[in-house]
Order: C-alpha cells, then structure tokens, then sequence
C-alpha cells in the first residue's frame, strides 16, 4: 500500500511515497490486541511450536505435531492458551502475558536438558522429588552447564521483573476477560471430546515417553499434575471386592477370603494356592522352611547380550548369564525405562500395577508418605522374619526414610550407615559394598530375615568424553564415538556389577542358613536402545534370577513387575497377604488385571472392604542401620578426643545439644573432635547426618562421670 504524505515546511510543500510496512505490523498487532482470542490463540500456537521442538529435540519437532496429529496440537495450544487467558483479569495483562510464557518455555526447556540424560519426560513429580536430585545435579551436569542454567534463570528472573516494572496498568474488564476464559475452556473440553472420540488421544499412558511424543509435552505434563492416585472403577462395591476376592481351592470349589457367615468378617486363611505354569505343570515348593530371603534390585542392569546390533570383546555378565542358565529365570516386565527406580521398586514390594496410578506418579512421593500398605515386607513378618532394607545412596533419595516403614521394613541402612564405600568415576557409589551390609544385616538378628538392597552402581548419566582409563571391554556397535564411549563406560560398570553378583553367590553357597536371593533389574539405562535393537523386542523388559543355596527346581518363567514377589513367595510355601493370595491363584484369569484394580483402589484410596474397613497395617518403627550406634568410651590424647563407640562411618558427627562439631572419621569404632570443642562432662551424641544437613538418627547420649 502507498500513502501520500503531505509535509508543511519552510521549504515548499512535497510530495513523498512511503510504503509503510510498519503501519502494517502495528494495524496486526493492533488488531490481536483488540482481540484477546485471536491474541491468545497466537502466542499459545507459537509456545507450543517451540515447546513440542524442545521435546522432540528438533528445530522442526513442532510442526511434525502439527501434522501427524493437528487434533492434539490444538488440544496443547488450547491448554497453553487457557493459562494466558488468565491475563485478562489483571491490571498488569501483559505482565502476566510475558510470566505465563516464560514458564511454559522454562518447562520446555527442562524437559529438553532433562532428556539429554535420561528416557523419561519432565513430569509434575519430578518438581516435587527436584529437593531430592540437588545433590546429585553434579553428576548429571558439568559446571559450565550449571552456569549456563544458572544465567538462563537469572535472565528469565531478569525479564519478569523488567515486565512487570515495564508493563502498563490497564484497567481489566472482568465481563471480557470471563468470555475469554469461558470461550477458550469450551474449546479445550470440545477438543478433549473430539481427541477421544476420534481416537487422537488415548487415556493408557503405559508408555510415559512414547505418550509425550504421541500426545504433546503441554497436555501430558499438565495431566501428570493432575492425574493422582487411582481412578474408582465403575463397578467399585462391597460386592465386587468380594467377587474379586474368591480363590480357587486345590479341590477345585471356590471360597472367599473372608467368610462372609461371620458378622465381624473376619479373615479365614484359605489353604496354600498352587498356580499352574505354561506347560500346566505345578509350581515346585521349597523344602526348606522359612529360609533367609535376599531381594537385590539392580540399577540399569540387563543382558546386553539381547542387543542386535552390538558385540562385546568378551561377555560383560558372565556370572548372571551362568545363573540364567541353571537356577529360575525369566523376563521381567517393568514399569519405566531410563529412570524411574523407585517405581519398579514399589512393584516388586507392593504386588500393585503402577499403570492404574496417575501418568509420571512415583507412589513414594504421594500415597505412601502417609499410608502403611501391604508388602512382601509386611507378609514376611507375620511369617517371624525380620526385615531389612538397604541402598547404597543417601537416604532421603525419593523419601525412602519415610516411605520404607509404610512398607514394614523394621530397619533401613542407606549410604550414611555403610563403611569401606568405593565410588566409580560418575561419583555412584560401588555396589560391592552391598554384600558385607547383606551378611550384617544377616547376622545382627537371631531370626529369619528379608533383606531387600536397592544398587546404584550402573546409574546414569552417560559421559561422553573418556573418565575411565581402566576399562576391560570393548563395543563394536554401530554409534557415533561420543555414544560409544557412554555405551562403553555402562558396560564396564555392568561388569563390576556382575562381579558384585558373583561374589555374593559364592558367599552364600556355603552359608550356615539357608537362603534365597532373587537378582532383578530395575528399568533398562537411559541410552538410546529401542524395541528393533533387541532380541526380545521390548525396552521394557529386565530380566530375573531366583538363586537359592538349597534345591529348588529350576522354572522358568517371564512375570510382571508387580507378580515377582507373590511367585517368589509361592515358590518357598507362602500366601498371606490379600495380593499375594489374588496373584498365586488369579495370574491366568480373563478378568485379572481388572479385579487387579479394583482391589488396588479399595485399598489405598476405597473403602477398606478387603479389610472389614479398618486397615491392619501400620507404620514401623524403622530404626537407621543394621545395629545400633553408640558411644562406649572417651580417650584423651593431647588436644584431642578419641570417642570409641560402634558402627561409626563417614556421615557420622558429634553434637551438644543441636549443635553440630566438627568431627574425623577414623573407622567404625573412632571418631576425633578437638578437645576445645567439646566438653564431656556434658551429655553429646552421635547423628548421622547427610551431605545436605539432614539429621537421619541419633545415639544415645553419653558424658563423661566426674
């Protein structure tokens, strides 16, 4: 367009032709600000653009959502929309404008730095767990990333602040910006509807990563926010639990576990329930009464050797590949991939299916913070056996010193409690360390015991750059150098692992009590493995061993996460627990894996009616170690305090009152302080105390008698 334009002057008046491409910009501009809709709808389209490329870790990853599924792409941008919407009911509207977009974009970008280092999108529970991570951020980023991270925050801090110092204050008017809002939810509920119904988006997200990618970063995280807990079945009653809970008898007649003739319902114990394998043949029991029980959960390990495409310079597992072979193995199927051990975790020691809790949940950060639940530890101890957890990482780590006893552990060694430790060149500590603290925690108690150790050895993140100079074997696979040398550095890490393994069993072939231990990994590791670059065909797939040093026949058998401990239990004569019953005799049934939900939600979150509507289940009173820590006695020695005691280590430091003092470890019987600081004619204790300042447990006090 031309425009004439007239200019008085001293000078005679002229003439002059301006194609104005900027009174075109502003009359757009003009035009999206006297329409919030189409203002809106804009920038929310362009956020998602972004956020969706972030995600896909492409320049072009936004509008490949556009067109594989524009259903969903509308349905984000509309979620992202609804958000900015919100600006119209403040003075400050572009403030709120510029706020709002500054953290969908800080979220895409998270989710970006997240996936460099793990399988897993960037879901609500990862800013509830993020208190947990900083401890171990320097493992996962280099100090110029951090930096880098550091002045992004400080930038966007920067522009907010700048935005709403900068922002004019316009007076809202409450009836437009309620149109705005109202219009844009109806569109995002019809879109919802059309999502559904034509079959765009689907509610199952089995599968966390592929459902970011399927269904869109702003809708899928959005939902992990507010998805918790379990969904109530539509058939939830009284009366559907107790159908759910009929058992299949030897004979062949059905009882219900409760019997129902007794007004106070109270539970009868059915007999021992045989599950039929593959074949049909019967489960063979244990003739061992009552033996030790050894549950090891392995960080990230798997059989590589089930990897297509690769070949090793020797084999990195030889002692698991030894024991596949001659005790009972099978697949395992887990709940995550790349991350998310805590949530294999709860499967194993829970019997439930983590696929009827809210998309990204970690139970150990929402129900089981407050609620005691059945467990393989809880069934054991009504079988005598003391109960023991172990990790070889700090105790707060996903709050298992609050969440273990709400699953009837009677004590919990994590990292603080263990002596002799040896750190790989990640800063993960060896998992070696775990088979003295078995044997201990074995041995500190005169009864049968189950010990469950969570590893961390084979933990991410990769490194792409060599940082170790002693490895044993060697990849060929077909990858660039830098995802060579990651792939290169897990493997050696498996290796060790796999010694860890070996020593264990060799141990325990010879130990004076018999003893089961059952070997399993948690999620495969956060390298770029898919589906096609596996014999089996599925990422999700571990793999198990049930090793004992007494016979019991060899089976072979692939499971669930949720159905191992329930089998582990049947092969050695047990069957309390209300899950464990469900899965020995219902695994093969058509309506399993919905009866499976049911009973999941009666339990945590329904009526209680499994229970007669009282839970039996309470909190332990989980002590920190396997034995006590305690003082015995104070050597002087010129200017320094020698304080004798038991179970000393690294994380141990002196307090007056709750005043820490500076204190060396020596060994587990010693720890130094200065004489200055410490008077002891006065009552001190020891506390183990995390790398954050986090008191776990105390002694009992002690002072010096006059």
């Amino acid at each position: 367009m031309i425009v004439k334009l007239y200019i008085e002057s001293e000078f005679p008046m002229k003439k002059i032709n301006i194609n104005s491409d900027k009174i075109k910009k502003s009359t757009f501009v003009q035009t999206l600000e006297n329409n919030p809709i189409l203002l809106y709808g804009f920038l929310a389209s362009i956020l998602t653009l972004v956020i969706e490329s972030f995600s896909k870790r492409s320049p072009l990853g936004g509008l490949t959502t556009l067109f594989e599924n524009p259903i969903m792409f509308v349905y984000n941008t509309l979620i992202i929309m609804l958000f900015l919407s919100l600006a119209s009911f403040f003075k400050r509207k572009n403030f709120v404008i510029i706020l709002v977009s500054v953290i969908w974009l800080g979220l895409g970008v998270g989710n970006f730095i997240l996936l460099s280092f793990r399988t897993t999108p960037l879901t609500g529970n990862d800013i509830e767990i993020l208190k947990s991570v900083f401890g171990i951020l320097n493992i996962y980023l280099s100090p110029i990333d951090m930096v880098i991270i550091g002045f992004l925050l400080l930038f966007a801090f920067f522009l907010i602040i700048m935005a709403f110092i900068k922002s004019p204050k316009v007076k809202p008017t409450f009836k437009n910006g309620l149109f705005t809002f109202c219009c844009t939810l109806i569109l995002l509920l019809g879109t919802s509807k059309l999502a559904h119904a034509s079959g765009a988006l689907k509610s199952d997200f089995g599968n966390l990563a592929e459902a970011y990618q399927a269904y869109g970063f702003s809708y899928c995280f959005s939902t992990s926010i507010i998805d918790r807990g379990i969904e109530k079945p539509k058939e939830y009653s009284r009366e559907a639990v107790d159908e759910a809970l009929i058992v299949v008898e030897d004979e062949g007649e059905t009882s219900p576990v409760y019997n129902d003739s007794d007004e106070d319902r109270k539970p009868t114990k059915p007999p021992i329930i045989e599950v039929e394998d593959i074949d049909g043949a019967l489960f063979p029991r244990s003739k061992i009464d009552h033996p030790n029980v050894v549950v090891i959960q392995l960080e990230s390990f798997f059989d590589v050797n089930y990897m297509t495409d690769a070949r090793f310079s020797e084999d990195p597992i030889p002692n698991f590949t030894k024991l596949k072979e001659d005790y009972s193995s099978g697949f395992l199927r887990v709940p995550s991939i790349g991350a998310g051990t805590a949530n294999t975790e709860f499967e194993v020691l829970s019997g439930m299916n983590l696929n009827y809790f809210g998309a990204g949940e970690y139970p150990f950060k929402t129900v089981l913070k407050d609620t005691a639940i059945e467990s393989t530890a809880f069934n054991l101890k009504e079988n005598g056996y003391r109960t023991h957890a172990m990790h070889n990482n700090t105790g707060t780590f996903y709050s298992r010193h609050l969440v273990y006893p709400h699953l009837g552990f009677d004590s919990f060694s994590s990292i603080e409690y263990m002596q002799d430790l040896e750190y790989n060149p990640l800063g993960w500590a060896k998992d070696y360390v775990l088979q003295p603290e078995i044997i201990k925690a074995l041995e500190v108690s005169e009864t049968q015991d189950f010990v469950f150790a969570v590893s961390v050895q084979a933990h991410g993140k990769y490194p792409d750059d060599i940082i170790d100079e002693n490895q044993f074997i060697d990849i060929d696979v077909d990858l660039s150098e830098e995802d060579i040398i990651g792939y290169e550095y897990f493997i050696n890490q498996l290796r060790e692992v796999d010694e860890f393994i070996g020593n264990t069993v060799e141990y325990f072939e010879d130990y004076h009590e018999p003893t089961v231990i059952v070997f399993y990994g948690d999620h495969l590791p956060s390298l770029d493995i898919y589906d096609e670059n596996l014999e089996n065909g599925d990422i999700f797939q571990t793999e198990y061993v049930l090793w004992s040093n007494f016979e019991l026949e060899k089976i072979d058998l692939d499971l669930e996460a949720y159905q191992l401990s329930s089998y582990l239990l049947q092969r050695l004569g047990f069957d309390n627990g209300i899950l464990t019953k469900f899965h020995q005799s219902n695994m093969k049934e058509d309506n399993y894996e919905e009866n499976l939900h049911l009973l999941q939600y009666d339990m945590l979150y329904g009526d209680l009616n499994v229970y007669n509507g009282s839970s039996p289940y309470q909190p332990t009173s989980m002590t920190m170690g396997s034995g006590p820590i305690r003082i015995t006695d104070v050597i002087e020695k010129g200017d320094i305090y020698f304080i004798k005691g038991e179970n000393f280590s690294n994380w141990s430091e002196i307090y007056v009152d709750d005043d820490a003092i500076e204190t060396f470890y020596i060994d587990p019987q010693t720890l130094i302080v200065d004489k200055n600081n410490l008077d002891i004619y006065s009552n001190f204790y020891v506390a183990q105390v995390t790398d954050k300042n986090k008191v776990l447990s105390i002694s009992m006090g002690w002072k010096k008698e006059e």
